[in-house]
């Protein structure tokens, strides 16, 4: 089976989607050879490569189980099982702290079976046992996102469209892989005195051997197969004079990414198509003379990727070096796998959450003018910079320090879709000294939590699960379900959100993540502390920040508290988020009112966060479905649904979020 679209494939994975039990079996085990050596492809071991088959088979036979998983075509379906298994590749040397770059024996067994088979190159045997352990170990040399390009173009037969979705990348990222890919494992082959000739021999000598028993006779790699096409190989070549060179002269005005244009004019593309911002800003220093090895006079780079649309979660990294990129002084990465702080040369720290700023909010290049022009006022800031914003879109396409007027640096231009998640994998020295400081949780990206508290004099109870990471989100998608004592029901669910009577008749049907708003939220790749006073500046709400228990000899603070205070049309509600900065955590949520002169507690809700998950009770079996009755969705809600609840009017008729 070369391909996972063969028609007895297609028919069990139908029959599994809709829960036969035997299907799901059956598939399993016709896939567990494919899914084993695409897996020792990545890692050259043999029994980690059986480990990671049997991890990979059973996420697929619980999701057919939970019936989670629908596929509309056997291509879909080939996606999520490879970038399933990638995935898992990933998590376990992330885990362990180390480089793929072992590799075990070459299974000689094999090796014979192919070689006696094998008439087809004109090598002698011997020069193909010579062949295959030299091919071998410059695999091992390679990366290992090289490793995945070569072994689902080479030996999956997969279009570079298809490997796209499964590393969650552009089509123009894979291709310049191949490209890299192809010239790695050439070099390589040519310091154990293999000519470039030899290429497609040897990598098809080496899908021979690590193929399944009944399927290597098939596997031949021809020059078509790796091919990346123009805009590839340009693209590929980019960091050397000729690369460069070429890519100016023949790039003139636009570069297609993932199927996203991104402008070289001063138009950025329309807010949906948005999937990255970058900009780069020399900070100004006043003595130019001095400014070459000066810190001050640094060139600092930011970068955004919003893999779900540019209102969503984002990714971030910030970069600086001294004026002439001699030394590299920060590298700060907030992407989908966690929180890193590199230290040039020797460390990288993984932390709970990313750094903040906390006296500040944090204002991305994606806001609006006027969201910015709010929380300016909120917090008393003054800027001196000028931002130009582009009439349409609201998006920014220019800012100028006023400060610094008189320097061509002090201009910044935005930059959009030049980037994508590849742009936001670290790729640090291999000899760097990892310091994991993140707490149980974190480490393994999500955890269930408990609510409890009372609000007027209401029992409020609930529980779910969260993802502090974007790699959680498929495995462990946020989920919570809510009772307000014994009148309301709240459940949220990827499907959707409800709000029900006792009695489970749905008042309201919503958009997933509704009541996420106002309580802890999901990845959104920003701080807790952020998150909190960014959605009540959306809503226009006025929020104040204190900072609790500073650190000593550092500047940072064990706890925050934020109020949001609702004074619109005679009401004046609060609400007071404790939040643990260390974990990155709303610890609880106070609820108030103003009362003749004095303020008058309404309640509080406290959270709890499970660090062990092993032992947990059936109050943590994820909801499968809603029933959502003949309501119409509501397409809007208030952030803060907490303040209606205070206010008693949240499910009552008339009320704009639950009617």
């Amino acid at each position: 089976m070369s391909r996972i679209d063969d028609s007895s494939c297609l028919k069990l994975i139908k029959q599994a989607q809709l829960g036969d039990r035997a299907s799901v079996e059956r598939l399993a085990g016709l896939l567990r050879p494919k899914v084993c050596a695409y897996i020792y492809r990545l890692t050259l071991d043999h029994h980690l490569a059986e480990d990671l088959s049997q991890e990979t088979l059973l996420e697929l036979v619980k999701s057919f189980s939970f019936r989670k998983l629908t596929f509309e075509s056997a291509g879909m379906f080939s996606s999520w099982l490879f970038r399933t298994a990638l995935g898992k590749v990933q998590h376990h040397f992330r885990d362990q702290g180390k480089r793929i770059m072992a590799m075990s024996a070459i299974d000689n067994d094999r090796l014979s079976r192919v070689m006696s088979s094998d008439h087809t190159d004109g090598l002698t045997a011997l020069m193909r046992k010579e062949l295959s352990t030299a091919v071998f170990q410059a695999i091992s040399e390679l990366k290992l996102s090289y490793r995945n390009v070569l072994a689902l173009r080479c030996f999956e037969q997969m279009s570079y469209s298809e490997i796209a979705a499964v590393m969650d990348c552009s089509e123009l990222h894979v291709r310049v892989l191949v490209f890299r890919a192809k010239r790695s494992l050439t070099r390589q082959l040519s310091r154990q005195g293999f000519s470039k000739a030899l290429f497609l021999t040897a990598l098809g000598l080496f899908g021979r051997i690590t193929a399944p028993a009944e399927a290597s006779a098939g596997i031949t790699v021809t020059a078509a197969t790796v091919k990346v096409g123009l805009a590839g190989t340009l693209a590929g070549t980019v960091g050397t004079t000729i690369g460069i060179a070429a890519v100016t002269a023949v790039v003139a005005t636009a570069l297609v990414v993932g199927g996203i244009t991104a402008l070289s004019n001063d138009k950025p593309p329309k807010r949906s198509e948005v999937r990255s911002i970058r900009y780069v800003h020399h900070s100004p220093h006043p003595d130019r003379a001095k400014a070459v090895e000066n810190i001050s006079g640094a060139i600092r780079e930011s970068r955004f990727y919003f893999p779900d649309g540019i209102d969503g979660p984002v990714s971030r990294r910030n970069q600086a070096w001294t004026p002439n990129r001699k030394f590299q002084f920060q590298d700060w990465l907030q992407s989908g796998q966690g929180s890193y702080e590199y230290q040039p040369p020797r460390h990288v720290i993984i932390h709970n959450c990313n750094g903040v700023y906390p006296e500040q909010t944090l204002i991305l290049p994606s806001d609006p003018s006027d969201f910015r022009a709010f929380v300016h006022e909120v917090e008393g800031r003054r800027t001196a910079d000028i931002t130009t914003y582009d009439e349409e879109t609201g998006l920014p396409l220019r800012t100028l320090d006023v400060m610094f007027d008189n320097i061509e640096d002090s201009y910044v231009k935005f930059e959009y879709n030049t980037l994508d998640q590849a742009d936001f994998q670290h790729a640090w020295p291999s000899d760097v000294i990892v310091i994991d400081q993140r707490d149980a949780m974190h480490k393994r990206g999500w955890t269930y939590f408990r609510i409890a508290g009372q609000i007027n004099n209401e029992q409020i109870s609930g529980y779910g699960q969260i993802p502090f990471i974007y790699d959680a989100l498929r495995e462990h998608p946020p989920w919570l379900r809510l009772n307000i004592g014994d009148r309301l029901q709240i459940a949220d669910i990827p499907s959707g959100a409800r709000l029900a009577n006792s009695d489970g008749t749905v008042i309201a049907a919503l958009p997933s993540g509704s009541f996420f708003r106002g309580l802890p939220q999901p990845w959104m790749g920003i701080h807790t502390l952020d998150i909190v006073r960014r959605n009540a500046a959306k809503h226009r709400l006025w929020f104040e920040t204190r900072l609790l228990d500073k650190i000593a000899q550092h500047p940072f603070y064990k706890r925050a508290e934020v109020t949001v205070y609702n004074v619109r049309q005679g009401i004046d509600l609060r609400l007071t988020y404790l939040i643990d900065m260390q974990r990155d955590v709303v610890e609880s949520i106070r609820i108030a009112s103003s009362s003749g002169g004095g303020i008058e507690a309404r309640g509080v809700i406290r959270f709890e966060y499970l660090e062990d998950v092993e032992q947990v009770t059936d109050e943590f079996i994820e909801p499968i479905e809603l029933i959502f009755s003949e309501v119409s969705p509501k397409k809007n809600m208030v952030s803060f649904w907490l303040m209606e609840l205070a206010q008693g009017a949240l499910g009552q008729p008339g009320n704009n979020s639950a009617n």
